[in-house]
């Protein structure tokens, strides 16, 4: 798994014709390397996520009165519960080229987008329970440029975290910095 987070990381695939790699064509594979960077951070908490229940594409509720047919469906990459207190951590992974976008000056900043969806996740569900009230966001993203990220924001209610994990580093380094992730 560490071999193919690595290609992943450097957008090359292995192949028969005798060179150890080639090119991927990153807008036609974009959506499959996000895929498989999901699961495998998802499959990872699974399997090794101690004291924590770990619910990977839980379906949220909009708890519209009108039911609009039209709204899309709300699936946050993992929902992790802590088995001791109840505390309620939302992870979304997200697997693009830049951790960080150009503003219209210029200037590095956090894609609003994925701010906007995390904090969705988190706002739509407080009527759900007290636990969800102050639930905690995480977006995950991979390493790039070997400038990584642990940076917080702590919006009404609400903290959300960015966070990287560098692919290129051994596994057990990568296994440690996920489990510190929730730490």
């Amino acid at each position: 798994m560490l071999s193919l987070c690595e290609l992943i990381y450097l957008h090359q695939m292995p192949i028969d014709s005798g060179k150890s790699k080639q090119l991927l064509d990153v807008t036609r594979n974009a959506l499959v390397l996000h895929e498989i960077y999901e699961k495998f951070i998802a499959n990872f908490y699974c399997l090794n996520l101690t004291g924590w229940a770990v619910e990977p594409q839980k379906k949220f509720e909009w708890f519209d009165d009108n039911a609009n047919i039209y709204l899309p469906i709300m699936k946050p990459d993992i929902v992790f519960i802590n088995k001791e207190n109840g505390q309620i951590v939302i992870l979304d992974t997200k697997f693009t080229a830049r951790s960080l976008i150009a503003n219209q000056w210029g200037k590095k900043i956090f894609n609003q987008s994925n701010l906007y969806q995390i904090y969705s996740y988190l706002k739509t569900q407080e009527l759900t329970s007290e636990a969800y009230r102050h639930a905690e966001g995480i977006l995950l993203y991979p390493t790039i440029d070997n400038q990584p990220l642990h940076e917080k924001i702590i919006l009404p209610g609400h903290r959300i975290r960015i966070e990287t994990i560098d692919l290129a580093k051994d596994w057990q380094q990568i296994e440690i910095e996920l489990l510190k992730i929730l730490g």
